[in-house]
């Protein structure tokens, strides 16, 4: 493949408007690789969807992020015409030279054009998008070992390989203390061992069984473990379903904390569990054990990038005619992995 030389800039813009919370937050590893590599006289501003915002800053404070909003937002017309003329306003003071198209939509690729930027790099893009950038190629000779690699590449232009960085969440002691107030309010034990479990997941392909998490607190409990059930919005049917088996007493958090007291649940339990979701990615940069159950999904793309993280999965391989969406087996994958395995990994492992 050809490729474009190294660009000059002065003002760099990145948009990163996807509303997925894993998204996101993978594509913070790239950002913050590429702010390491400007120069004294270079700036990096990121847009990103406002709903990610306290994320966002949260994990990167050093960099400007403009919140906007594209698209499955509840915001009237009168909030998205403010943040748009907010956003509108912001970018012309920034003087944009240079944008990266994180996303890869005709929304994003707009915002990019709207800053002014006279030149516009993305790789994952659609491929109808494909020619309205100045760098962009999908099928290139850069291949992709994780989900992390396809938001570097629009950097290269700029910068060349970037190198490759932790993302540590940083521990807030205010939210860190708020955060134990409410796990009072829960009646959490400080004295006993705690488990989180993440139940839900954005995609039904990603749900592990309830009857399998049933099975699987009934265990942890006659360990003398409490479980924590956290989850929100479209959790809710799991963590319910959850609950109605009254021979187990997981402990109900659903709804009860935000996206930075969720990272925070890594510095106070043992271990988290969940599917592959959001969750799992944020508790994945604290301290905790972190175990993902995953099925269909491609595991080596999108494991959380975490020392200790663990990826749990069926041990019979997939079939050629599987998909996300049906399996041509009377059981799916995430069906065959049983509580009695991820029990059995999760202690050995902690």
């Amino acid at each position: 493949m050809s490729r474009p030389p190294l660009q000059p800039f002065s003002n760099l813009l990145v948009v990163m408007t996807d509303r997925h919370i894993g998204n996101l937050l993978v594509s913070l590893y790239a950002i913050k690789a590429a702010q390491q590599q400007l120069s004294n006289e270079q700036t990096l501003s990121c847009v990103i969807d406002y709903h990610l915002l306290s994320l966002a800053t949260y994990f990167l404070p050093d960099i400007e992020f403009i919140p906007c909003n594209l698209r499955g937002s509840k915001l009237s017309i009168w909030q998205k015409s403010k943040l748009f003329i907010k956003l509108y306003t912001r970018l012309k003071q920034l003087k944009i030279d240079t944008a990266v198209d994180l996303y890869g939509h005709g929304e994003s690729l707009k915002i990019a054009q709207l800053s002014g930027a006279n030149y516009i790099s993305a790789f994952y893009s659609r491929p109808k998008l494909k020619e309205k950038y100045d760098w962009c190629d999908r099928d290139s000779d850069l291949t992709a070992n994780h989900q992390i690699d396809f938001y570097r590449y629009p950097f290269y232009p700029l910068f060349g390989e970037l190198t490759h960085v932790k993302l540590n969440a940083p521990k807030l002691d205010n939210v860190y203390s708020g955060l134990r107030t409410k796990l009072n309010a829960l009646a959490v034990d400080q004295n006993r061992p705690l488990v989180v479990i993440h139940p839900g997941a954005g995609k039904t392909y990603k749900l592990w069984p309830t009857h399998h998490w049933q099975k699987l607190i009934a265990m942890l409990e006659q360990d003398n473990k409490q479980v924590l059930l956290i989850g929100a919005g479209v959790d809710k049917p799991e963590v319910e379903a959850i609950i109605k088996d009254t021979s187990i007493a997981p402990i109900n958090g659903f709804g009860q904390f935000n996206l930075i007291e969720t990272i925070h649940l890594g510095f106070i339990c043992e271990s988290m569990i969940g599917n592959d979701s959001g969750p799992t990615h944020l508790m994945a940069t604290t301290p905790t054990y972190v175990y993902s159950l995953f099925g269909p999904t491609d595991d080596t793309l999108w494991s959380p990038l975490s020392d200790n993280s663990h990826i749990l999965r069926s041990e019979t391989p997939c079939l050629e005619a599987c998909s996300k969406q049906s399996c041509a087996r009377t059981q799916s994958c995430l069906q065959l992995l049983s509580a009695n395995t991820v029990y059995q990994q999760s202690q050995t492992q902690a």
